[in-house]
């Protein structure tokens, strides 16, 4: 009587197993390369976004100006409807002729601010940066200019 016997031997298990964890390897690395492309262009996304509503009201109210102040770090402008805003670091606060707050919108993604008079213009800059976990991050600098629409607008540097 023929046993055949059926099974696979230690040498082909071994193999097996090497192929695998082969594979796996490289579907893990693909995984995470993966994922840190999505993390950037989420990064990338979130600071255009923040950069973009930033500029866009900077020159919104440059260009409704009636009076405008600048000093290095900080702006504060009359608008023609008697609204007083004012751009620091981070933030951009609104007041109504009286003093009182109306709004105030916050970009915390802003690491450097900075505001130059060049004749009747007015040029922002500003560096926004966003982690990307560990020790890297995102960092990108966006400049501006906006020059106030009346004619009689009033552009001076602040004291």
């Amino acid at each position: 009587m023929i046993v055949s016997r059926r099974g696979f031997t230690l040498i082909e298990l071994m193999i097996y197993l090497a192929l695998v964890s082969v594979a796996l390897v490289m579907f893990m690395g693909i995984e995470l390369g993966a994922r840190k492309s999505v993390a950037l262009q989420q990064a990338i996304l979130d600071v255009e976004e923040e950069s973009r509503r930033c500029l866009d009201a900077f020159r919104r109210d440059v260009e409704a100006a009636r009076e405008v102040l600048v000093a290095e770090d900080e702006l504060k402008l009359i608008r023609h409807d008697g609204r007083r805003v004012r751009y620091a670091l981070g933030t951009r606060q609104e007041r109504d002729p009286r003093g009182q707050l109306l709004g105030e919108e916050f970009y915390p993604r802003s690491q450097a601010l900075s505001f130059a008079r060049e004749g009747s213009q007015i040029r922002l800059s500003v560096t926004l940066t966003r982690s990307l976990g560990g020790e890297s991050e995102l960092k990108r600098d966006y400049q501006r200019v906006a020059t106030p629409r009346a004619p009689s607008a009033a552009v001076g540097d602040a004291k």
